[in-house]
């Protein structure tokens, strides 16, 4: 879960320290970007790939 609050984090600190301008398309970057976090660590019931069912190139 602290993933989830490293890029939201940075954004805050850029903006207050560096007075960045904060606007719609780095909120949703952020939003999407939690999103893709959070369903990579995730634990999902049955969506877990075996190490032998993995192919090697």
């Amino acid at each position: 879960m602290t993933l989830l609050a490293a890029p939201s984090l940075g954004i805050l600190i850029s903006a207050l320290t560096l007075g960045e301008p904060i606007g719609a398309s780095l909120i949703a970057g952020v939003v999407l970007t939690g999103t893709g976090i959070r369903l990579a660590t995730s634990a999902t019931q049955g969506g877990r790939v075996e190490p032998s069912a993995v192919r090697e190139n």
